[in-house]
């Protein structure tokens, strides 16, 4: 990090702008989950088993943003992470609801 700007600065952006993306994915998904869905699967998707032990993988992905602050050296380029973070996030969202897909639960 630059010397004007201290761990803790990036520290306190990092958790705001993560609980924002918490709020807005939280409740997207909520709001999606009411929408009519399709089943898109393919024969190949139904082959590809679901290993209950690998969910961790996923959820991990949750976590990664958090850590950015650690491995970024400048606030331009952590200003350019969220950005992009965001920037996904929304562009997901936008075409989840277009286009709403349900995967449903494994027996």
């Amino acid at each position: 990090m630059t010397d004007d700007r201290p761990l803790g600065f990036y520290l306190r952006v990092l958790a705001a702008a993560y609980l924002l993306w918490a709020v807005f994915f939280l409740t997207a998904g909520h709001l999606a989950a009411m929408l009519p869905s399709q089943d898109l699967r393919t024969p190949i998707d139904r082959a590809i088993p679901l290993w209950e032990w690998t969910v961790w993988i996923y959820d991990f992905c949750y976590l990664v943003p958090l850590f950015a602050v650690f491995a970024v050296r400048d606030g331009h380029v952590l200003n350019r992470l969220l950005l992009a973070i965001y920037t996904a996030t929304v562009t997901a969202c936008v075409i989840y609801f277009l286009i709403p897909i349900s995967y449903p639960e494994p027996v």
